[in-house]
């Protein structure tokens, strides 16, 4: 006779193995409806990542959006939309758009760290009272925030003609 203990983990291992297999058969089913559909699945994974037609976002604890493709980093994106219009164009093969959209934010992502950098010198050189950098440097900062301003301005104009693209057919 089986004790009433074995029964419990008997029960347990059972359910775990349906679990399991559910879990298996649910990912194959939305990975042959990805592939052999045109339309975009769009599903949310927990509460900071998405499944976005092929590819997978994640909401990172920098504030950045990491778009995953075959298991390989496509590029972190600064901004939400970006990362989802990213992703619902290359399912939709608009790839000029979307190529335009992930230059724009690498593009950003730089300007951004370099002007932060040179903040951060400013700074510096600010309590050394080297006159010379310092101006040197506000005028580079500058220049910066002006490459800012139209790269922001350009990844929005990108994402408002991303909006127009007929996606769900």
């Amino acid at each position: 006779m089986v004790d009433l203990h074995s029964k419990e983990q008997l029960g347990r291992q059972l359910v775990k193995l349906a679990l399991n297999k559910l879990d298996y058969w649910t990912l194959r089913e939305l990975g042959s409806y990805n592939k052999n559909n045109n339309k975009i699945l769009l599903l949310p994974i927990g509460k900071r990542s998405w499944l976005v037609g092929n590819h997978k976002i994640s909401h990172k604890k920098n504030g950045s959006y990491s778009v995953i493709k075959d298991k390989t980093n496509v590029h972190d994106f600064r901004f939400k939309k970006a990362a989802f219009f990213y992703a619902i164009l290359e399912k939709k093969q608009r790839y000029q758009i979307s190529n335009a959209i992930l230059q724009n934010d690498q593009l950003l992502g730089r300007l951004l760290e370099e002007q932060a950098f040179v903040t951060e010198r400013l700074k510096l050189y600010r309590k050394k009272d080297n006159v010379f950098k310092e101006q040197l440097l506000n005028a580079k900062l500058g220049q910066l925030e002006n490459k800012l301003k139209n790269t922001k301005k350009e990844l929005e104009k990108n994402l408002s003609l991303a909006k127009y693209v007929k996606v769900w057919d």
